[in-house]
This record gives structure tokens, C-alpha cells and sequence, in this order.
């Protein structure tokens, strides 16, 4: 989808719902298949129980049962949004992330209604793994119904069509510059003999490698379906290469020499690339895939867990909880009047809709079906 298409001349956010104006849900069908498309027959008797107009409640100190990363990444959460939400409703927000292994298998293990939790914040290619599953998710149109604050976001954030995209992450190499005589200038660079033994390769238990597989096979081969061309590429980068299973792996591994280019996602490239790092980024532009942090509802969730989760991913998109994410974490926001922290645009980021133009999302469905037995012969 591009994120740059205009509406009335004043920008490419999402049209709010409203008299006057294109409800989201006739909206949805305008915007491409991918973000239309809803993925199960909709049991509306669930998805009508509860709506939210963007104006706070008072929850009565309900507990609000979320999905999201633990650690750092969720403190960052808390003083962005999590905090600030619990004082506006009058609740208790309370991760229960399951562990980093086999997410998908744990979050559908007792089917769609009984959900591990009310909000669940994912990247894509899970997301898609448990919606396939099964009727686990408030469909997207009923979200965009229930989201005031969408009406002030690049169209991308609905464009993978199932839940609301709050941030995301371009894909590109990371090198050093100082080892790297010409730096690369395109994907296929990757694979050129001057890096033979000095890559970083993902793990093929790791999703990074997803990534790079289907951006070779649409760039290197015949179309994104093209896996051979995919294997061949990530078959042919592996001898001697340093594996690494995420992305914060990588600039340790640069740095210390053991590696000298490797894939990445840009908010994790950039933090590192100041003073004498001696790093450089190339974001991959034959296609543009990213990483994106998407939240979902549960459809099965009780009425007031439903209806703060809404509040939730409201608030999120929301320009005072984008700024103060992505300052501890450079992800591009989604929030069309959102100012990207000086890490990012001291590299020339901007968040504009060209900067969302042409912005990748494989076919996850259809990848998640076949990579176990893909992978099993890397």
C-alpha cells in the first residue's frame, strides 16, 4: 500500500468514521486486499459488544492482561504508554508474555475463547501464524470502527489486514565501513566473494531469516513465491558466516570483527552508527519489507478487557505515546504528526508518507505453511 495516496489534499491518514465522511469500514475496501480482506466469518455479536470513542472511562480497577516483550523493551513500554493509561483508566496492565519459543503454539494451545491475553502486540509472520489458526482475533474493520486516533495515521498502519501496526522498521545491511572498501549498493551485494566468510547469517530457527529469504527470492528470482531462488541465496551466504538469532546480535558481532556486514532492521542499526562506530546502513530498496509491531484484539475476551484493549491501541497511536517510544526505541512511527528522535533523523529519516511509500509485506500465510519444511534443508 502507499502510504503517500492523499485524501482531500490534506494527507494519507486512515478517514475517520462520521457523517460527513468515509466510514473506515466501507474505507477497508478501497485500500488494496491486503488491508480489506478479513480472514474468517465474523461472529458480530462479538465484535459489537463493546465500542470505544476515544474518551476515558473509569475501569474500576479491572486488570488489563496484555501481550508484548518483556525486559527492556517493556519498561519502554510502560513509561511511553502502559503508566500513563493505567492513572487516565483506573487499571492494571499486566504482561503475560509466554517466552520467546514456539508463540504462536502457546497463545492458540487452549483455542480462541479462552485468550492468553485481551491486547497482544506481534510481529508479522505470528500474527499471521495464529490468525490461520483460528477465529482468535476481533476482525480489522472492527477496529478501525473503535479507533479515533487512526484517522491521524499513514494508511500503512491497517495495510497488513488483519490488526493496527503502531510501528515499524526498515530492513538493510549493516557494514563496517572501515573493513568494506566499496560499500553495498544493492541486495544481491550481500552475496559478492569479497564477503565470503566474513557474513552474519540468521539462525533458521530465527524469523530474521524469513526476511531475507523472501526478499531474495522476489529480487534475486522470479517473485517473492520464488523459494529456490530464496534457498539458493541464503544456502550461498552461510559457509564461514557467523550466525546470529537477533538483531541485537549483530553490532557486538561487527564490532568485535567477526562479522562484516550482516541483515538488520534499521531501528537497531542506527543507535549504533555514532562517534567512530565505524558502521554504515544500506536499507534494502528492490522491495522493502519490515518489521512491524502490530497489535490485535482478543475476540473472545471479556466486554471490559475488550474495551480497555481498544483504549489501548488508541492511545498508542496517539502522537505524545509514539514521540515517547520511539525515543528509547528509533522505530518509525505511524502517527502522521509524529517527530522522529534526532538518532533517526540525523540519518535522514523523516516521517513522511513517501517514507511509507512501497513499504513490503510478504505473503505470511502463505510462507508460514511451508517454511518448516523449507528451513529443514538450509
Amino acid at each position: 500500500m502507499n502510504g503517500s495516496t492523499r485524501r482531500g489534499g490534506a494527507s494519507g491518514a486512515v478517514p475517520p468514521a462520521g457523517p460527513g465522511g468515509v466510514r473506515r469500514r466501507d474505507f477497508l475496501k478501497t485500500v488494496g486486499a491486503a488491508a480489506a480482506m478479513p480472514l474468517f466469518a465474523i461472529n458480530h455479536a462479538w465484535s459489537k459488544d463493546v465500542t470505544f470513542d476515544g474518551e476515558a472511562f473509569d475501569a474500576g480497577g479491572a486488570t488489563l492482561p496484555v501481550m508484548d516483550w518483556p525486559g527492556d523493551w517493556e519498561a519502554a513500554r510502560r513509561r511511553a504508554l502502559f503508566d500513563d493509561f493505567e492513572k487516565e483508566f483506573n487499571c492494571t496492565v499486566v504482561n503475560r508474555f509466554p517466552g520467546h519459543d514456539n508463540i504462536a503454539e502457546r497463545v492458540t494451545e487452549k483455542g480462541p475463547r479462552t485468550p492468553l491475553a485481551a491486547c497482544m502486540n506481534w510481529n508479522l509472520p505470528t500474527m499471521f501464524q495464529v490468525a490461520d489458526a483460528g477465529d482468535y482475533f476481533l476482525d480489522q474493520a472492527a477496529l478501525l470502527d473503535n479507533l479515533p486516533a487512526l484517522r491521524h495515521c499513514w494508511m500503512f498502519a491497517i495495510a497488513n489486514g488483519v490488526g493496527i501496526t503502531w510501528a515499524f522498521a526498515r530492513w538493510g545491511y549493516l557494514y563496517r565501513t572501515d573493513l568494506v572498501e566499496t560499500p553495498p549498493d544493492g541486495f544481491g551485494a550481500f552475496l559478492d566473494a569479497r564477503f565470503d566468510g566474513h557474513r552474519a547469517v540468521w539462525a533458521s530457527e530465527s524469523r530474521g531469516i524469513d526476511y531475507f529469504l523472501l526478499t531474495a527470492a522476489a529480487v534475486l528470482g522470479d517473485g517473492p513465491r520464488d523459494i529456490a531462488a530464496g534457498m539458493t541465496a541464503a544456502r550461498g551466504a552461510r559457509p564461514g558466516a557467523v550466525t546470529i538469532d537477533y538483531g541485537l546480535d549483530l553490532p557486538p558481532a561487527l564490532k568485535a570483527g567477526r562479522a562484516r556486514i550482516g541483515s538488520i532492521m534499521d531501528s537497531v542499526a542506527y543507535p549504533h552508527m555514532t562517534g567512530d562506530a565505524n558502521l554504515g546502513l544500506h536499507l534494502w530498496t528492490e522491495r522493502r519489507p519490515v518489521l512491524t509491531e502490530t497489535a490485535t484484539v482478543s475476540r473472545y475476551a471479556p466486554p471490559l478487557q475488550k474495551r480497555l484493549a481498544l483504549a489501548l491501541i488508541d492511545r498508542s497511536l496517539r502522537v505524545e505515546a509514539q514521540e515517547a517510544f520511539i525515543a528509547d526505541y528509533p522505530f518509525r512511527p505511524v502517527n502522521e504528526n509524529a517527530t522522529v528522535p534526532p538518532v533517526l533523523a540525523g540519518h535522514g529519516v523523516r516521517n513522511t508518507g513517501a517514507q511509507t511509500a512501497d513499504l513490503w509485506i510478504p505473503d505470511w500465510t502463505w510462507w508460514n505453511a511451508r517454511r518448516d519444511a523449507e528451513l529443514a534443508t538450509l
